[in-house]
């Protein structure tokens, strides 16, 4: 059984076989520019079109092929057992080690090939040591996956491709959260800080962290750092300029009539808000909002993971996570 750098690009080409058909080679490639030829389809772009996997490769990388089929009718299909070969061979190169989960990056202009949608959140440089070096990430969103290199703490190639695929445009916003050390979760924030879901990031084609992968590829636990995408709602909060945003968009949970309350979850800190005809006890929000301790140029991202139960994350303004005091030893 081989063990491989990640797979960063997918190639393909044609050739004609020997009953004078086209057929088409499908190739892995890694970081040191090694191809694989993994799979071969016939009749590609048609009604007929079958997809197999090479049982050479198959045999030599069964711990990332697992139980997957080795012959698929769709293209779909076999596009998501490639992503699933990508995201595998990224987990193999996992550190056991803590570090800030969660980064936030603006997109500042409608072309990914500025310097400052090119250029890395500080702080992910700091936990990639990205510095004059060239380092590898998997970004990620469910069922399909963008291996993008980083080059003196800018983004270089795939990053164009992922810009595109998810349709990044001024005043997105993008929130990465660490897997393991070099795979990040994308959440994708639109102008009016309302979360993003494109038709693949509904599918389950890879698996979430910690449930079934193999066990030579378990990812690592940082504390708290995932979530379960069956989230209810996401937005973000700029702290600069929108003081009343948490309110309106909580609103639509609540009763109006009648008492509940909502709890904010923190890293290792909750905070239970009354809630009485529909609105917040302001006393309790204002002791919450001020325990955050927010600067300007500072961000919160929300996530409801379950009816009144909000995950909160802060980021600093260099784009990652905030780490608070009580939480401080979780990260020596």
């Amino acid at each position: 059984m081989a063990r491989c750098t990640p797979f960063v690009r997918c190639r393909y080409t044609d050739r004609i076989d020997i009953d004078n058909n086209t057929e088409t080679v499908f190739y892995l490639v890694n970081i040191s520019g090694h191809a694989e030829s993994i799979a071969t389809v016939t009749n590609r772009n048609t009604n007929t079109a079958r997809y197999r996997a090479h049982n050479a490769f198959i045999e030599q990388y069964s711990y990332l092929h697992g139980n997957s089929p080795s012959e698929w009718m769709f293209e779909d299909d076999f596009q998501d057992w490639i992503a699933k070969l990508q995201y595998y061979s990224f987990v193999e190169q996992r550190l056991e080690m803590a570090q800030p989960c969660w980064f936030f990056k603006w997109i500042t202009d409608d072309t990914p090939f500025t310097n400052q949608n090119l250029r890395i959140p500080d702080t992910l440089r700091e936990v990639l040591e990205a510095d004059d070096n060239i380092t590898w990430i998997l970004l990620k969103n469910q069922a399909r996956v963008w291996p993008v290199k980083i080059v003196d703490h800018r983004f270089g190639v795939g990053w164009e491709e992922f810009c595109i695929q998810n349709y990044l445009m001024n005043g997105y916003q993008i929130v990465l959260t660490s897997e393991t050390t070099c795979i990040f979760e994308v959440l994708i924030f639109n102008k009016e800080h309302t979360s993003v879901f494109s038709a693949y990031s509904n599918q389950n084609a890879l698996p979430a962290p910690f449930y079934h992968l193999p066990a030579v590829l378990q990812t690592s636990c940082f504390p708290g750092i995932w979530f379960d995408r069956t989230t209810i709602d996401e937005f973000t909060i700029n702290c600069d300029t929108e003081d009343d945003m948490l309110k309106n968009r909580l609103e639509p949970f609540f009763e109006h009539d009648g008492e509940q309350q909502i709890v904010f979850a923190l890293q290792t800190h909750e905070w239970t808000i009354p809630v009485i005809d529909g609105v917040m006890n302001d006393e309790a929000l204002v002791d919450f909002i001020g325990e955050l301790d927010l600067f300007i140029g500072e961000f919160i991202a929300i996530l409801m993971t379950k009816q009144l139960l909000a995950r909160v994350i802060v980021f600093d303004g260099e784009g990652g996570e905030k780490i608070y005091p009580w939480y401080q030893n979780q990260f020596m």
